[in-house]
């Protein structure tokens, strides 16, 4: 009888605890997801797509990912520029504004002319998805350091 006794009480206590730790990190991911949630708002307001004019009397907007090759320092090697102009009504012509060099169309076979970084997209109705490099300055910049057991060692 005691045995049995024994066995209900640590079950018990078994799920007691187990409830309390489901509750607190159910918790604490809550608070995480609240904390992610103002950090996504912040950046999404900073990288809100914009306007791009087109044939019709609506525009298009445009979205812009920015990619970084660094070295083993961190120094910036190469920008390349991913751009999508969205398309919501089909028009047939899509102008935007870049400066970038050795664009290409990522996605279709739609062509483009380059007026002095005027481009005129012959969209026919698509979305375009284009590529180029650009050799602006990045407004962030980083360090990269090697560790090994508190020491500094280098990347080779």
């Amino acid at each position: 009888m005691k045995k049995k006794y024994m066995q209900i009480v640590a079950g018990i206590t078994a799920l007691v605890l187990s409830a309390g730790f489901t509750y607190y990190f159910a918790e604490s991911r809550n608070n995480d997801t609240i904390s992610a949630d103002a950090e996504l708002t912040e950046t999404a307001e900073q990288n809100e797509p914009y306007a791009v004019k087109t044939d019709s009397a609506l525009t298009a907007t445009k979205a812009e990912t920015v990619y970084v090759n660094a070295d083993a320092s961190g120094n910036t090697e190469q920008i390349i520029v991913s751009d999508w102009l969205k398309n919501p009504d089909s028009a047939g012509v899509i102008e935007d504004i870049s400066n970038l060099s050795d664009i290409k169309n990522v996605k279709g076979n739609e062509g483009f002319s380059n007026e002095d970084g005027k481009l005129t997209w012959n969209a026919n109705g698509a979305d375009i998805y284009y590529q180029g490099y650009s050799s602006e300055q990045l407004p962030v910049s980083m360090n990269i350091t090697y560790k090994l057991d508190g020491k500094d060692i280098s990347a080779d």
